[in-house]
């Protein structure tokens, strides 16, 4: 029985190869079926049931058209793979629909200048006879995955291995009561089915990645059978509002994750759902590749308390949007928002009016930003910021140790910082990283310049926790420039006939020179030096591993402890 298609399903090509969705549908007359024909002769997962044995042959391509019903209902499809199609919609000068995905992407990858191709070809037109038709529901995926796939009947009894305790696993599992994840993938469902024999009282998380759906109404059907859902995973499912019934919705009471990447839901979308009271209790929210560019809404009041946003990997520009949005949820703890098309602050006075302290962790890698400007007024605004990811955006420094340099800074920007790009920052990270921003503004670093010209007390702060080491004339100059090192012999092959000794050196003395004096005073060579630190609290000794670094990098100042060390050769 060929199945009773509506605009705005999901549907697979005959040979399985791509996802598409029903854009247009009804009647063609001979002239256009005869252009389709035309075009998709050299394209063969596209051409119809009419074309399955169709030769490069005149005569015969005529007799397979005379032999179509012209009354006959044909399909708009818009395929997924930009690629996969032979038009984009229309036949010949007949404009039958708007290929909507693809010429989203297109206009996003012209924008940005990202790479795309010459020419769409996006859609087809086919019966729905050429259509793949062994979809499943939900309910025959569960049984087949979870009962039918350990009948006995299925096992290969040609292999000796008997796995303990597998009889009991299986008869556990059969159970459906038992279930707490449901799995299944790819299944190529497209509707839930009759649940009125299925129970899954202790169902907690349902996966349904890049399967057929498309309806809310069909998928909040899901809610009535498992109470106990918290987290639903619909990703790549290409979900529409167009035949959303709220009336005939099913709340999701307990649903506290929900993940709909790729599924090109935009974010007023999901806002218009939950105005709808669909999610009640939802608190992480993942909208990942869906082409989303802006994140201003009718009502923010609608939005759940939600603690977790991802948007990451879309083409999101407005910094106002993200601060409105921010301000808006008052729960919000974290905010991934990789990926995008961030890059300048623009004009701060209309953000002003935000409240976004309470946010805690923020992801923006790999967006546009090559300025200090937004990351610093992001440390005056974010002030409880605890994790910042920012790897990806090209931001500007002026010496050769780039990356160090960019983290020291960032740790001295903000002061409850604990993890920045998944690395922990421990109290004498902090430290050091401070101590080397104030080492900066002696140096006359032009970062340390460009960051103090946008945030002039950034420095205040940091003196009264490190103190002053401002750079004078004359011989308080050279004193307030040299740091007096505790120099510590240390290990079997050290000369120890000079015991413990005090030497100053210049805080922008490298760790090879260091090295260089320590090998002569200890009598040991070079290349075998191997130096450590510490100011005395320190609960462990740190390697100075970089010739090439400055010591005041390492925060090193005023009494700290370096040990020299020659490691025995075993």
């Amino acid at each position: 029985m060929t199945r009773v298609y509506s605009i705005g399903d999901r549907i697979l090509n005959s040979d399985k190869r791509c996802f598409g969705t029903v854009r247009w549908i009804g009647k063609l007359n001979v002239e256009q079926i005869k252009i389709i024909l035309e075009k998709s002769v050299n394209n063969p997962p596209f051409r119809g049931h009419f074309q399955e044995n169709l030769e490069d042959d005149t005569e015969m391509a005529e007799a397979e058209i005379d032999s179509i019903d012209p009354g006959e209902n044909y399909l708009g499809i818009e395929w997924d793979d930009d690629l996969q199609g032979f038009c984009n919609g229309e036949i010949g000068e007949d404009k039958l629909f708007d290929p909507i995905y693809s010429m989203l992407r297109n206009h996003y990858r012209k924008m940005y200048s990202e790479p795309r191709p010459a020419k769409l070809l996006s859609c087809s037109f086919l019966t729905p006879y050429s259509v793949y038709t062994e979809e499943k529901t939900f309910a025959q995926a569960v049984f087949e995955r979870y009962v039918d796939d350990f009948n006995d009947d299925n096992e290969d009894h040609s292999n000796s291995i008997e796995f303990v305790g597998r009889e009991q696993a299986v008869n556990y599992f059969r159970d459906l009561n038992n279930l707490r994840i449901i799995s299944v993938n790819k299944y190529n469902i497209s509707s839930i089915g009759k649940l009125d024999y299925i129970s899954l009282p202790k169902l907690n998380c349902i996966q349904l990645i890049d399967n057929l759906f498309s309806c809310w109404t069909e998928i909040s059907k899901i809610a009535k059978f498992s109470p106990k859902l918290s987290n639903l995973d619909m990703s790549g499912n290409k979900m529409s509002l167009f035949t959303f019934k709220p009336e005939e919705c099913e709340i999701f009471s307990s649903l506290k994750i929900l993940y709909l990447n790729r599924s090109f839901v935009q974010f007023n979308e999901f806002a218009t759902l939950c105005g709808y009271g669909m999610f009640p209790k939802l608190e992480v929210i993942q909208m990942c590749n869906n082409y989303i560019s802006t994140l201003i809404i009718d009502n923010y009041d609608n939005l759940p308390d939600l603690k977790v946003i991802n948007l990451s990997d879309n083409y999101i520009s407005d910094i106002e949007g993200v601060f409105k949005l921010i301000h808006n949820v008052a729960s919000l703890k974290k905010l991934l928002i990789s990926g995008n098309k961030l890059s300048t602050i623009g004009n701060v006075k209309r953000l002003e009016k935000y409240q976004v302290e309470h946010l805690e962790e923020l992801y923006i890698e790999n967006n546009l930003i090559n300025d200090w400007d937004m990351i610093v007024y992001f440390s005056k605004r974010f002030i409880n910021l605890k994790c910042l990811r920012i790897n990806g955006n090209n931001l500007k420094s002026t010496t050769e140790n780039l990356k160090n340099e960019c983290r020291n800074i960032l740790v001295s920007l903000f002061p409850k910082l604990e993890n920045l790009e998944g690395s922990n920052i421990s109290n004498i990270d902090r430290t050091n990283a401070e101590r080397y921003f104030i080492s900066m503004a002696n140096s006359g670093n032009n970062s340390y310049t460009m960051v103090q010209n946008l945030d002039p007390n950034i420095l205040d702060r940091l003196e009264q926790i490190h103190g002053k080491r401002e750079c004078v004339d004359g011989d308080s100059f050279l004193k307030k420039n040299f740091v007096e090192l505790i120099l510590v012999p240390d290990g079997e092959l050290c000369d120890f006939s000079k015991g413990i000794t005090k030497r100053s050196f210049p805080n922008d003395a490298k760790v090879k020179d260091l090295k260089i004096v320590c090998s002569k005073l200890f009598g040991v060579q070079y290349s075998m030096v191997k130096l450590t630190y510490n100011d005395g609290k320190m609960p462990i000794s740190l390697e100075l591993d970089d010739d090439f670094a400055r010591i005041d990098q390492h925060g090193i100042w005023n009494g700290y402890i370096i040990r020299v060390q020659h490691p025995i050769q075993l």
